[in-house]
């Protein structure tokens, strides 16, 4: 069973915004890409959130990474409608950047993530670089005026799929949101 964690990277201004969901394949043992979408500036934070609340109806979702300082209003929102149990929330500076970028630098190097062929995306990738600290890798902007925002969100993604040790834990699975009786389908 696919159970996506989603990487929400959100822009203000000028910078761009960006969803992407991953979820671990247990049986190749790969990270793999199920989706993912850019927005351009100026973004309509809303459309970010009704995107997600698209995607967690139609998918089973584990988990929704996102940085509460960019998302605070919208998150509330979805935990008014009674998804707040999938929302964890993640500070975009110091340690925790460290953390997915080691995460994300180490399973690249072991080839253990399977991204599909998005132009938009994949150019985020190449709009950035790895910058080695004393404390380990972190991702920065090659280019100060190209958006890797994809690159956050993609790694926000792979850090939350990757804590799932096994299937079970990696499932948001409840009867409830995603069993459709035969009923209601007719």
């Amino acid at each position: 069973m696919k159970a996506f964690h989603i990487g929400v990277d959100i822009g203000f201004r000028r910078d761009t915004s960006a969803v992407v969901g991953v979820y671990h394949d247990f049986e190749v043992n790969r990270y793999c890409m199920g989706f993912s979408k850019i927005w351009e500036a100026p973004v309509h934070i809303p459309a970010v959130t009704e995107y997600i609340i698209d995607i967690m109806g139609k998918e089973t979702v584990a988990g929704v990474w996102y940085d509460p300082y960019q998302w605070a209003a919208e998150a509330q929102r979805l935990e008014d409608k009674g998804m707040g149990r999938y929302l964890n929330e993640v500070n975009q500076s110091g340690p925790f950047m460290i953390q997915i970028g080691t995460n994300l630098h180490t399973l690249m190097q072991r080839d253990a993530i399977w991204m599909y062929p998005d132009a938009e995306l994949r150019s985020h990738f190449s709009w950035c670089a790895v910058k080695m600290t004393e404390q380990g890798p972190r991702i920065i902007k090659s280019v100060q005026t190209k958006q890797i925002d994809g690159v956050i969100a993609t790694s926000m993604a792979v850090w939350g799929a990757s804590q799932a040790d096994t299937p079970e834990d990696g499932g948001g699975f409840d009867d409830s949101e995603h069993v459709v009786d035969l009923e209601e389908l007719l």
